[in-house]
């Protein structure tokens, strides 16, 4: 009796299910289309449901710590990597990001909420059916959530629940080891759960808005909910155009591609100036990826000696002089706030994220030093050099930015701002031995 009467609900929920996706059908969510990622050429299917653009395939860009399910390539292949939750947080392609709370909460809501929403949102195979399982989803939202499992990071890296689970980070943070993840089961559900741990991503797609003649890019986007009211993704507060217009959400967002290898950066304007909203990421030869990682230069762009840095910044840009930066500082509220402001929303240590009121979007990029002779007093001998090393030091603490501004002979001013420091100073550094981050700032 007890078998019947499950089976009998598992028939009605599917037949809900159904019955739902046939009405919101009419709702434009068959609106389909394909991206493709220009990092790795790879292409994913999109789809658009209710006011939302999300990629319908988990995003298979290899970073650092992101796995295959079972360490197997063929898993990669059919569902995606897993990702703990730091580089999950800019893994996304430009022009999508990943999705907090309030996005995720938007698609469920659209699809009539976390028990309902499963089934529509669940692929139609790849999934296990026994009395707790409720098995294989309709698909009508053309979302084809797999069930890809998850990697355990507390608990001797592990691999579970392939075939009966999607676990789905978004960028809520909660406390420093937790943050929210989302669950696709029986039923959608958000939960805390421990950064170390590995999960897929779906990415969704910038928000744009039109403020007369002109375009808005916001990541992590101001949304509008299911009556029409404009989201803060900083708080989930409720905005309406005037406060929108009049926040540093309105500055004015570009982008540039340079010539020489194609790459395209964001831009900000800030005051008077124009200023890259990226790390330089031009390979030459006096250039570096941070512990010669290539997915830190993905994300962090190369860390550059200053000679080189001199010349590396694409025609019409040029690297930023002392007085450019000083300029910027005053432009943003000071120094005293300017690395509060200026600094990334995510990826900085010891809960040192900034507010990035302006965009610039500063990333903890750290550095590279190759023992600096600098700071011998009396120079240096061939003993000092026979034992000089490569040390790369301060990522997710320090980002720094050279200037082209020499102090003396041997030094040169560079911009630093901290994890654990609201504040911004320009300091004098060996311009030799030091290599850091590029922002270059338009001619």
């Amino acid at each position: 009796m007890h078998k019947r009467f499950s089976l009998l609900l598992f028939v009605c929920a599917i037949l809900l299910a159904n019955s739902f996706a046939s009405v919101s059908s009419n709702g434009n969510l068959k609106n389909t289309g394909v991206m493709k990622d220009s990092r790795d050429g790879q292409v994913y299917k999109t789809v658009k449901i209710g006011s939302q653009i999300w990629m319908a395939e988990n995003l298979n860009y290899e970073t650092e710590s992101s796995y295959c399910y079972e360490n197997r390539m063929s898993n990669c292949l059919k569902y995606g990597r897993l990702y703990t939750w730091t580089p999950a947080l800019n893994a996304c392609p430009a022009g999508w990001h990943l999705p907090d709370t309030t996005e995720w909460k938007t698609l469920i809501d659209t699809l009539g909420g976390a028990t309902v929403a499963a089934l529509p949102l669940k692929s139609h195979t790849g999934w296990f059916y026994d009395w707790s399982h409720f098995g294989n989803g309709t698909d009508s939202s053309h979302f084809s959530g797999f069930p890809a499992g998850m990697r355990n990071g507390e608990d001797d890296s592990v691999f579970l629940a392939m075939g009966k689970s999607a676990y789905f980070w978004s960028s809520t943070d909660i406390l420093p080891s937790y943050a929210n993840g989302v669950r696709l089961h029986d039923s959608v559900s958000f939960d805390g759960s421990h950064k170390k741990n590995a999960y897929s991503i779906r990415c969704v797609k910038d928000f744009v808005r039109r403020e007369g003649n002109d375009e808005r890019r916001e990541n992590n986007a101001v949304i509008p909910d299911l009556i029409g009211n404009l989201l803060d993704p900083r708080d989930g507060s409720r905005m309406n155009d005037s406060i929108v217009s009049l926040s540093s959400w309105s500055n004015a967002i570009g982008s540039i591609t340079d010539p020489r290898d194609g790459q395209s950066y964001k831009t900000v304007k800030i005051g008077s100036q124009t200023w890259m909203a990226e790390n330089l990421n031009f390979e030459t030869t006096a250039s570096y990826c941070y512990k010669n990682l290539d997915s830190n230069c993905v994300k962090y762009g190369r860390l550059y000696t200053w000679s080189n840095a001199m010349e590396v910044c694409p025609r019409g840009w040029r690297l930023p002089n002392k007085e450019d930066w000083e300029t910027l500082l005053k432009n943003v509220g000071g120094d005293k706030s300017a690395g509060k402001v200026l600094k990334s929303q995510t990826a900085w240590a010891e809960e040192g994220n900034g507010t990035d009121d302006y965009g610039f979007s500063a990333l903890p990029a750290g550095e590279r030093t190759y023992f600096d002779v600098c700071s011998v007093k009396g120079g240096y001998t061939a003993d000092h050099m026979f034992k000089a090393k490569v040390n790369y030091d301060s990522l997710g603490v320090e980002a720094n930015f050279w200037s082209s501004t020499k102090d003396g002979d041997d030094n040169v001013y560079a911009m630093k701002l901290h994890c654990n420091m609201d504040d911004a100073s320009l300091n004098s550094v060996c311009g030799e031995f030091y290599s850091l981050s590029v922002r270059c700032v338009k001619e």
